[in-house]
């Protein structure tokens, strides 16, 4: 194999391990997932917070409307057995408005027992919801802690490599070639070359025509009639792939 297949080959090594760390990298739970359910719960938090406070606003209102009711009420039966009324029309009219003041204040009554049951249901959704968002954020630190911790080791793992990769570019003298292994790299998201292992390509898995392993044999490379990527023999002694090849 020419000297620059033999770079183009270590190249192809530092690129596969580089993409099993990135999936190594993304397959950490991150907290995203976390931070959703916790800006869910914060909404909904938000909502029930909103509705105590209009329902509060109602219990308020009722409330001043009852006192003014019951004021009024104190005031008629006050008049009405003080004795300071003896007309009968009007005793009678008096009679009538204390019944219904007391007709209204009952109705109130009824009114306000549901606003304070509307309240408390939801001031049990806000604790809830409160003790929810608790303990998201809870696991949402603990997670991001493994997080961080975790992306800074494989992060620097994938700066030795890129250094690594950057020399042994340096080393490659056909641009053409490299060219074409980038383009193919960035097409496929991890490698732009394989082997040729057991008369198959190592990338694709497709068996390798007769007029391809003719010209391996001859020139130590060429190209996958499948998937395009530069084909290289190698010898039968080196490594078997590695799983993130096979995969």
């Amino acid at each position: 194999m020419d000297e620059v297949f033999q770079i183009l080959l270590q190249i192809h090594e530092i690129d596969l391990k580089a993409a099993d760390i990135a999936k190594k990298l993304a397959s950490i739970d991150s907290g995203d997932t976390l931070r959703r359910q916790i800006a869910e719960a914060k909404k909904l938090l938000d909502s029930s917070e909103s509705a105590i406070e209009s329902v509060n606003a109602e219990i308020l209102d009722a409330e001043l409307k009852l006192k003014t009711i019951e004021d009024k009420k104190k005031n008629f039966e006050r008049k009405l057995y003080a004795g300071e009324v003896t007309n009968p029309k009007e005793l009678a009219s008096i009679e009538k408005e204390i019944e219904l003041l007391g007709k209204q204040r009952g109705d109130l009554d009824e009114r306000l027992l549901g606003l304070y049951d509307t309240r408390d249901q939801h001031k049990s959704q806000a604790d809830k919801l409160r003790r929810i968002m608790q303990d998201l954020s809870s696991k949402l630190e603990k997670v991001s802690a493994e997080y961080a911790s975790a992306s800074k080791t494989l992060n620097a793992e994938i700066s030795l490599l890129r250094v690594d990769r950057e020399k042994k570019v340096a080393l490659i003298t056909d641009k053409a070639l490299l060219q074409r292994y980038e383009t193919l790299r960035n097409r496929y998201k991890d490698t732009g070359l394989a082997k040729a292992i057991d008369g198959k390509c190592s990338a694709c898995r497709i068996s390798l025509t007769p007029f391809i392993i003719r010209q391996l044999k001859e020139r130590g490379h060429a190209t996958c009639e499948s998937c395009a990527r530069i084909l290289v023999m190698v010898p039968a002694t080196s490594e078997k792939e590695n799983e993130s090849e096979e995969s």
